[in-house]
């Protein structure tokens, strides 16, 4: 294995940690000198790990995106409004009959 990665094992590990995981992995790389797979076995939601945990947090009132429009005005949206505004969007999807596992499309021309 080549030096470099197998030093990175345990701190990329270590790191992958902070994170919401369903399921752990069982190796944090498989490696056989042309192929490589990261965290194999491991289950985890990546939008829980961008939004819910930081609007869950003492991060909430953080800028989670700035805006700016072409006009020149800004926008500072945090992890708790995007939260809200992620939940409200998708209470609208589930009122249009929209359920898990169905593909939603937005078409803009």
């Amino acid at each position: 294995m080549c030096p470099r990665l197998e030093g990175s094992r345990p701190i990329l590990g270590d790191y992958a940690a902070s994170f919401s995981w369903s399921r752990k992995w069982d190796k944090v790389l498989e490696w056989d000198g042309v192929h490589h797979k990261w965290f194999t076995g491991a289950k985890t939601n990546i939008t829980i790990n961008a939004l819910d945990r930081h609007a869950n947090s003492d991060r909430c009132n953080r800028a989670a995106f700035i805006w700016l429009g072409e006009d020149g005005s800004e926008r500072i949206v945090t992890y708790g409004q995007l939260y809200r505004m992620v939940c409200r969007f998708s209470n609208g999807l589930k009122s249009l009959g929209v359920v898990k596992g169905d593909r939603v499309i937005i078409y803009m021309p």
